[in-house]
This record gives structure tokens, C-alpha cells and sequence, in this order.
């Protein structure tokens, strides 16, 4: 399907493009709510495979954080997503985009370390 935007958001829309076309990813899912065990829950992107590598991808328009490991560790989780790789796309108003892989191990670990310690604080009430 074509891609419509106000004219303010072209530059990205073309990157958006430039990524389906070089980077050809199959979706297999989009703009999904996941809730992990009750505990949170959130709306992912897309869940893709690229290059033949499954994983959640996170499309941002402003530059990529250390913390956006987190979100898609967290996302993969709520998702039962079985993987340790996520994508973070993020798109210029220039027209360029950039595609980082991330090995989400770590991530996954830290993430589950921060929800059990909420809620070992919100059961003793600390």
C-alpha cells in the first residue's frame, strides 16, 4: 500500500522506503499490544524477519539509545518471542535511514532483573 503523510514527514516516508527496499523484511505482525504475565504491557512495531533473522522491530525517528535494548527486550518477552535479536530502524528527515541488530541477551537479563526487582519492592511495600 502507498505511504501518506503530511508533506513535513516526506523525508521520512522516503527512508521508510529506502529501508523496505534494500532490506526486503518479511512482517509478521504489526502494531501488536503484548502484556507479559501482567506485569506490563506494551505495542511494538512490527515483528520481522531480516535476512532470514526473527526478532521485533522498534522504528524511531529521533537517534538510537542504549536503552531502546531494554524496550526490545521487553517487547520480545511479552510476545513470546523465542529470540535474542531485535531491530531498531531508525529513519531521518533526510531521507537516510539506519539499521541496527541488536543481541538482546543482556538486555533480557537486565529487563527481567528490574521487573522482579518492582515487584519484589511493590510486595514489601518499599
Amino acid at each position: 500500500p502507498e505511504l501518506l503523510a503530511p508533506e513535513e514527514y516526506d523525508g521520512y516516508l522516503a527512508a521508510y522506503r529506502s529501508f523496505l527496499s534494500i532490506e526486503k523484511p518479511t512482517y509478521a505482525g504489526f502494531e501488536e499490544m503484548v502484556c507479559y504475565q501482567g506485569r506490563y504491557a506494551g505495542r511494538y512495531d512490527r515483528k520481522a524477519a531480516i535476512n532470514g533473522v526473527y526478532g521485533i522491530l522498534d522504528i524511531k525517528t529521533g537517534k538510537r539509545m542504549a536503552r531502546h535494548d531494554l524496550q526490545l527486550a521487553a517487547y520480545t518477552l511479552a510476545a513470546g518471542i523465542d529470540t535474542c535479536t531485535g531491530y531498531i530502524l531508525t529513519l531521518g528527515s533526510n531521507g537516510s535511514y539506519h539499521l541496527y541488530v541488536r543481541d538482546l541477551e543482556e538486555a533480557h537479563v537486565a529487563w527481567t532483573g528490574l521487573i522482579n526487582y518492582h515487584t519484589y519492592r511493590k510486595r514489601n511495600k518499599i
